[in-house]
């Protein structure tokens, strides 16, 4: 597969095309550590989230609490791929906090409408009704919401 022609070693491409195996999965989750290097944990991130994979959800929850912005919206973004209800209380969280990244925070609202669970719909109605959120994340959650019903 990495002859010459082919898709590049370490690429994002390579990664994806040998998820299929359960050490491979285990091998991005492993990179997603914080001892691993920053490009590294998002690309795994990445790869997981396209993956679909239910044993990389958990992982990338707790990507969610790390200290680094930039990590926690890749995980976020990983996880609005994966559309799994165990990420409703974590991008709850991330939504919610008023000190995340605008761009965070939206992603999250749009994790969450994604999920349509019932958790996900109450996190998104809390912040259309909280009078002291900023007005563009309020307008955002209800956009969110709204599209849910086309949906």
């Amino acid at each position: 597969m990495h002859g010459e022609g082919m898709i590049p070693e370490g690429s994002h491409a390579v990664m994806l095309y040998e998820l299929h195996t359960t050490d491979e999965i285990y091998r991005l989750i492993g990179r997603i550590d914080t001892t691993s290097p920053h490009q590294e944990r998002i690309d795994a991130m990445a790869a997981l989230g396209d993956s679909r994979d239910p044993r990389a959800v958990r992982p990338l929850i707790t990507c969610c609490s790390d200290e680094n912005s930039e990590i926690r919206r890749h995980a976020i973004r990983a996880l609005y791929s994966m559309k799994s209800g165990r990420a409703v209380a974590a991008l709850t969280e991330r939504l919610k906090d008023k000190n995340e990244a605008r761009t965070s925070r939206k992603e999250a609202a749009k994790a969450l409408a994604a999920i349509r669970s019932h958790g996900a719909i109450a996190g998104l109605v809390d912040i259309t009704l909280d009078t002291g959120e900023e007005p563009d994340i309020r307008i955002f959650a209800a956009t969110m919401l709204g599209r849910m019903g086309k949906g």
